[in-house]
């Protein structure tokens, strides 16, 4: 058998012919064979099967099923993967993956930790008009933060094998937030880190599970979400007297993000019916809105440089599998190794006696 690889990149796909290809150019651009790479095609009706096809690197692995949603995908390729470290990543997505190393690095030299998580900007449609990044908390302040709203996102994490493998797979009872229901289950067993580089590009579309447009009298998916976070018998006793207070906070932040999805479908009125509910019930909600001018000029002002012909290159806009249109525009880095060069993965080297032990309290939920 040849050596265990030290990541795991485990990529979910459904019906995403149009972006697969420029996600895996830039995953596979990392030039390192310490890393696995699953591509689970969850019954794709396009023509994704034929984009996969078309890449011959031999780190890269596809598993084919009967669609199952999401979740289950994720965990077919889970019980495939042999890596030490996991990054689920989504097919529509765009990975930074030179500042990989960092959260790999991070992870390594913290065995109390479960998962690192790094930085994140969102950008619609095509890859021409990135906004700034979201604000994060710091290490002490994740819990009980996750427990209120859901600020990590799948392909920004890096989480270790025998944490998932202690408070189980993704919930395949969820057709969203399934990320936000893992994420709670792990900040019950051990330590989360924030490591200050940017990781990924989000790709909001009308495919995505939080672009897609909704009508005024449909119900938030998410809410079920919450509901499983809350049962969890871990959740309650690291909430503890908090419980009852934490789950409204986390109801009224889903509302208002569910009334401005609503506003941005057209449906105006029940939009902003819930946009009054939340701030009814927070008033921060109201200083957040009113910011939105200010939000809105930041992210007008980020578009001006252009794309390094390196990015370009590796986001696969030269190599015929990227996307095409207009060309994309640069957005100042976090944090950057040192000339934007794309680095192999450092090694996994745990002390000695530990190796096959996790370095956190394991607690079945």
């Amino acid at each position: 058998m040849t050596e265990r690889p030290v990541l795991s990149v485990i990529v979910p796909v459904y019906n995403m012919e149009k972006y697969i290809g420029q996600c895996l150019s830039a995953i596979l651009s990392l030039p390192d064979s310490a890393m696995e790479v699953i591509v689970v095609d969850d019954g794709s009706t396009d023509g994704t099967s034929a984009v996969l096809d078309s890449f011959a690197d031999t780190r890269l692995k596809v598993l084919r099923e009967r669609h199952g949603g999401v979740s289950a995908a994720r965990n077919a390729g889970f019980k495939c993967s042999r890596g030490t470290f996991i990054l689920p990543f989504d097919a529509d997505d765009i990975p930074v993956v030179e500042n990989w190393q960092w959260m790999l690095v991070t992870l390594a030299a913290n065995p109390d930790a479960v998962l690192v998580y790094g930085a994140r900007r969102v950008f619609e449609e095509e890859a021409d008009n990135f906004s700034r990044s979201f604000p994060y908390p710091e290490n002490d302040a994740v819990v009980p933060l996750i427990f209120k709203q859901n600020f990590m996102q799948s392909g920004s994490v890096v989480i270790r094998r025998v944490a998932i493998e202690a408070v189980g797979l993704w919930n395949e009872n969820l057709r969203v937030g399934e990320d936000w229901d893992m994420w709670c289950r792990l900040a019950c067993f051990g330590r989360f880190i924030y490591s200050p580089v940017l990781v990924i590009e989000y790709r909001r579309h009308a495919q995505s599970a939080m672009g897609a447009p909704v009508s005024g009298d449909s119900r938030d998916p998410v809410l079920a979400a919450i509901e499983t976070i809350y049962s969890h018998p871990c959740v309650r006793l690291k909430a503890g007297s908090h419980h009852h207070k934490l789950k409204q906070e986390a109801l009224v932040w889903q509302t208002y993000h569910w009334g401005t999805r609503l506003i941005r479908s057209g449906a105006y009125w029940p939009g902003a019916k819930a946009l009054v509910c939340a701030m009814s019930k927070n008033p921060l909600r109201f200083l957040y809105l009113c910011s939105f001018p200010y939000r809105r000029l930041r992210q007008l002002m980020d578009r001006r440089q252009p794309l390094s012909t390196e990015r370009r290159r590796m986001l696969g806009y030269d190599s015929g599998r990227g996307v095409t249109g207009p060309s994309p525009h640069r957005r100042p880095s976090i944090e950057r190794p040192a000339a934007g060069q794309v680095t192999a993965l450092p090694p996994y080297c745990p002390d000695e006696g530990q190796a096959s032990k996790p370095h956190f309290p394991i607690k079945m939920c």
